[in-house]
């Protein structure tokens, strides 16, 4: 697996549940041969592992990239108090990380009102059903959590798989329904998808015409 499938998957995904819009993507390996430095972002008073360090800034290098993909300059990309990348003005965007990969995702936020990205190591067995669903959790966390202003827990989302081609269906909380003017008028959308040692899940709430 490279940097260059998991691209390719992600534009797949968003053609899948999206619609035509500038897309831009970075993909960071992470190398544990690395320095781990201090990152006061991340630490905040406490200790922070080394590797988590690592995932961490190859994050952020990963959304830097995301940026130059849309011919954006390459800065850094800050978070507030609850971890949440603050993104420039006019995109959404999310960012994961796992053992030896970072992703990031940028869209129009003109027409996308909220993203949500995760991705997970698979086990040498290859699919996995209950991860698959954790992933699609953790991605309707990430892009449903900022904008309801609430911090939900994943398991409190809940999602049922539409068929083969590997769409999900959330269903969402009153809360969200209520936050729906906010956040574009639009109904998420969850599309799940594998290679080889990754799962990957994609959630895009596009703005109501």
């Amino acid at each position: 697996m490279t940097a260059t499938d998991i691209r390719r998957l992600l534009l797949w995904m968003v053609q899948q549940i999206g619609s035509a819009q500038r897309v831009g993507i970075g993909v960071r390996h992470v190398d544990p041969t690395d320095p781990a430095p201090y990152v006061a972002a991340l630490d905040r008073g406490f200790r922070v592992s080394d590797r988590r360090r690592r995932e961490f800034l190859a994050g952020r290098a990963a959304a830097a990239d995301a940026l130059a993909h849309l011919g954006m300059p390459r800065r850094n990309v800050s978070r507030t108090d609850r971890g949440v990348p603050v993104w420039p003005t006019g995109l959404v965007g999310s960012i994961s990380h796992s053992r030896n990969w970072a992703v990031a995702i940028i869209l129009d936020s003109a027409v996308t009102a909220c993203c949500g990205l995760d991705i997970e190591e698979l086990p040498p067995s290859g699919q996995n059903l209950p991860l698959e669903l954790h992933c699609a959790r953790e991605a309707l966390y990430k892009a449903l959590s900022p904008g309801t202003g609430r911090c939900f827990h994943p398991q409190e989302w809940q999602a049922e798989r539409i068929g083969p081609d590997r769409k999900w269906t959330p269903s969402i909380p009153k809360l969200f329904e209520a936050n729906q003017a906010r956040l574009g008028g639009g109904t998420p959308r969850l599309a799940t998808a594998s290679i080889p040692s990754l799962q990957v899940a994609l959630v895009l709430a596009h703005r109501a015409p």
